[in-house]
């Protein structure tokens, strides 16, 4: 099926071509993410590397946004503990 999905251009392909190709390359964990944006194969080819590297760079910032609540929360939590 894959060496199938491999001969045709991208551009062809629907959501179900797009979602094995994700299987293929081995990043089936974000299969229902790709199926559930109507991802087809038009527009699989208009993601940039330009446009990958600002959603990175956002979920960093929001990776390093929840360590920080989350020391805030502990720090809290020490302070009330403390205070009994």
């Amino acid at each position: 099926m894959v060496a199938d999905l491999m001969r045709r251009h991208p551009a062809t392909w629907d959501v179900r071509d797009v979602g094995t190709w994700v299987d293929h390359i081995g990043l089936g964990q974000y299969r229902k993410k790709f199926m559930h944006h109507s991802m087809d194969g038009r527009l699989l080819l208009q993601i940039t590397d330009s446009l990958l590297k600002v959603r990175v760079l956002l979920l960093l910032r929001l990776v390093c946004i929840a360590a920080r609540f989350a020391q805030c929360r502990l720090f809290a939590a020490r302070r009330c503990h403390r205070a009994d």
